[in-house]
């Protein structure tokens, strides 16, 4: 009966000790209080801090409406002769230069994605041209924006050309072409841009004509 209860009294004496064991952690020692928990293993799984995003440059989705205002110089070649093509000294040159008369172009343009804008300008005649009449040209397009995501952004500009400027009879009234621009725009912030631009335009059917112009305007867009 001593025995039994010996054994017994030593069974329950090692019990616990035998689970710590098992469980990989030094058995306790009388005396010295349990490690506290690490930092780490209080920090709850989803306290990883949030990303933080900042503004939109690119104008994908965007509906934009613009104004630029300019002018340049030109040259024109006509396919016959004794026409008179806008020469500031000899009306009747092979091939005539001059200034080209100040316009508008307004334009809608709309962010197909983030580097590529389908535009649809048309071109206003502020001052008349030799004619006495003022330009009126359709020119849609396609931009190509270069740093899309940047405040300050670079851009390429390709257009088909249909000018129906009334040329009082001389030769044909309507014109097609095609032209390309480069050009720089600045968004202080997503809905607003302000920009200048070089470009290129080629007159193919009225007659042989290479225009440069330079222009400066704004761009509001939505949303």
């Amino acid at each position: 009966m001593s025995m039994a209860l010996a054994a017994g009294f030593v069974a329950c004496f090692l019990a616990p000790v035998s689970a710590w064991a098992q469980d990989g952690s030094p058995a306790p020692q009388e005396g010295v209080p349990p490690p506290a928990a690490s930092e780490s293993s209080l920090t709850p799984l989803s306290s990883s801090p949030s990303p933080t995003w900042g503004p939109t440059y690119h104008h994908k989705g965007q509906l934009g409406l613009s104004l630029l205002v300019g002018s340049g110089y030109r040259m024109v070649v006509p396919y016959e002769e004794n026409i008179d093509c806008g020469d500031e000294e000899n009306a009747d040159k092979r091939v005539c230069t001059a200034r080209s008369p100040t316009f508008v172009d307004l334009e809608a343009s709309y962010g197909l994605s983030t580097r590529l804008d389908l535009v649809v300008a048309t071109r206003l005649g502020i001052e008349k041209d030799f004619t006495s009449t003022r330009q009126f040209a359709l020119m849609p397009g396609l931009r190509i924006w270069l740093d899309q995501d940047e405040a300050l952004k670079f851009y390429t500009l390709v257009q088909g050309v249909y000018d129906s400027t009334d040329q009082r009879g001389t030769v044909s009234r309507t014109d097609v072409g095609a032209r390309v621009g480069l050009g720089f725009m600045y968004d202080p912030i997503r809905n607003i841009g302000f920009f200048a631009q070089v470009g290129a335009t080629f007159g193919f059917k009225r007659w042989f004509r290479i225009e440069a112009d330079l222009g400066a305007g704004v761009q509001v867009r939505f949303p």
